[in-house]
């Protein structure tokens, strides 16, 4: 009975190793990937990174004086 549970986990744990590994090279190449687009012509199939920038009272005390309609807490993407 032991001898099942051994050849289980032996063949468990380098299923797993090999899943972190594709995970991690998949995460590696999409981050080359991004980087690679940030330093030259942005064409169709690029990626564009939208961030969400949300107002605060000290924002507005910095640069509230040059918006047109300063409320506190709005948020916008950019």
């Amino acid at each position: 009975m032991a001898d099942v549970w051994w050849t289980l986990l032996g063949a468990a744990i380098p299923a797993v190793i090999a899943g972190q590994v594709f995970r991690l090279r998949k995460k590696r190449a999409e981050e080359q990937r991004i980087k690679s687009a940030r330093g030259r012509e942005k064409s169709s199939d690029d990626i564009f990174i939208c961030e969400r920038v949300c107002t605060s009272k000290r924002m507005l005390k910095k640069v509230g004086a040059f918006s047109k309609d300063p409320i506190p807490g709005t948020c916008v993407t950019v």
